[in-house]
């Protein structure tokens, strides 16, 4: 499945968690994981927990893990997207 990223208009403190980004691919969550704990970025992930039951208990198309950040950290993350995890 191809990524996609979920934006928000920016507003209020920051500090809220708003969705970013979801996929059925795990590696893909975590090289993110990796990249935003580098950076000491808070995230939240939805979803994780029921990849291990694909294919058996959940259809592959029903499996989706979501990523959440703060909203602060949105152009941090979009960077991260658009040039790759080597040159953010």
């Amino acid at each position: 499945m191809p990524l996609s990223i979920l934006t928000e208009e920016e507003e209020g403190d920051g500090e809220e968690f708003v969705p970013v980004f979801q996929t059925s691919a795990i590696y893909q969550i975590n090289l993110i994981k990796n990249y935003l704990e580098l950076r000491e970025v808070k995230y939240l992930v939805t979803g994780e927990e029921l990849m291990s039951l694909i294919g058996g208990a959940i259809p592959l198309e029903d499996a989706f893990v979501t990523l959440y950040i703060q909203k602060k950290n949105i152009a941090l993350f979009q960077n991260f997207l658009d040039k790759g995890m080597e040159q953010a």
